[in-house]
């Protein structure tokens, strides 16, 4: 852990520094953020026409503008888990089969992103993806 002065008052911030005690003491640990996501409600590049397969079933879901994959799969009785909803923990993680998605996730490498996804987090960056909701 590294440990960063405030810029204008020059002191650590006290949560740092419990944080710091606390990494030294369990030697590491994770990460968690329990912030959501923060989409913005019309990105200038928001293409409407944003959607959603699903594999096995063909369903095609419609994105609205500012809306995630994970609220579109939920607003249509989708069971899929997630705990952070910031793209921090990995526990919403999708298999992508086709298509060009937009990760902004902070848990993914560049390799997983191939067929992967954090669903919380991540949209298709142009017309149709496919994911598989459950991989075998």
């Amino acid at each position: 852990m590294s440990m960063r002065s405030q810029a204008r008052l020059g002191r650590l911030d006290r949560a740092a520094r419990i944080g710091l005690h606390l990494a030294e003491d369990l030697k590491g640990g994770d990460f968690e953020n329990f912030a959501p996501a923060q989409l913005p409600a019309t990105a200038p590049d928001d293409d409407p026409g944003l959607e959603v397969e699903l594999a096995g079933t063909g369903e095609i879901l419609p994105l609205r503008p500012g809306q995630s994959v994970l609220d579109v799969l939920r607003t249509c009785g989708h069971d899929v888990e997630s705990s952070c909803e910031a793209g921090t923990c990995g526990a919403c993680r999708t298999r992508v089969l086709e298509g060009d998605v937009d990760h902004q996730d902070f848990v993914l490498t560049d390799d997983e992103q191939r067929d992967w996804m954090m669903v919380c987090v991540s949209r298709p960056r142009k017309g149709r993806i496919k994911i598989d909701l459950d991989p075998a």
